[in-house]
């Protein structure tokens, strides 16, 4: 973890990291704004598993903590330019989950293709492929919701990154970050001889 950190950001002085059983590493900043400039960075994985990070809070308690909401990162195609507002985007947001920032190419809008925001969300319900919009002007409109990694939550084991077929008494499947799914399925044949 600690090379994780230290090869991803450049800080005033090394963070100090603790590692507990329960799967968790806190990590002691020496100030907010390394924590923020870590915190809120583009989603991180080391040997393709999902790191994930969450503020820590005085009430937190590593045996008992169910990781249900975490933040990610949304994209909202061809959202018209006359919700290219602040407001918009809080608004959009909150419809999905708690709101943390938009990239600097949303708030700049340097890139009016999408908007992307970074959304505290719960995992453990469907991830919403849309969400209707109210503009500035009165409409209504469904704009679509594309996420840069949709987590697989097991519902057995209350876990992000596997799920759990019950029926047929399988084994967990990982799911690692990433677009896996979109490559190409390779199958094994015969050589011809």
């Amino acid at each position: 973890m600690e090379r994780f950190l230290v090869s991803q950001w450049k800080f005033a002085m090394k963070p100090q990291i603790y590692y507990h059983n329960e799967d968790y590493f806190v990590i002691g900043f020496q100030n907010l704004e390394e924590r923020n400039e870590v915190l809120y960075s583009r989603p991180h994985t080391i040997n393709s598993r999902p790191v994930i990070m969450k503020a820590w809070t005085p009430d937190f308690n590593l045996y008992e903590e169910v990781l249900n909401t975490i933040p990610l990162w949304i994209k909202l195609p061809n959202l018209p330019l006359n919700c290219w507002t602040m407001k918009s985007f809080s608004k959009i947001g909150s419809a999905l989950g708690n709101p943390l920032y938009a990239d600097d190419c949303t708030t700049s809008s340097a890139r009016i293709s999408y908007s992307r925001l970074f959304v505290e969300m719960d995992v453990t319900r469907p991830l919403p492929k849309s969400v209707k919009v109210q503009d500035p002007n009165g409409g209504a409109f469904k704009q679509e919701v594309a996420y840069e990694w949709e987590p697989a939550y097991c519902v057995t084991y209350l876990k992000i990154g596997h799920t759990y077929a019950l029926e047929n008494n399988q084994k967990p499947r990982i799911h690692p970050a990433g677009r896996r799914n979109d490559r190409p399925k390779l199958a094994w044949r015969n050589k011809e001889t």
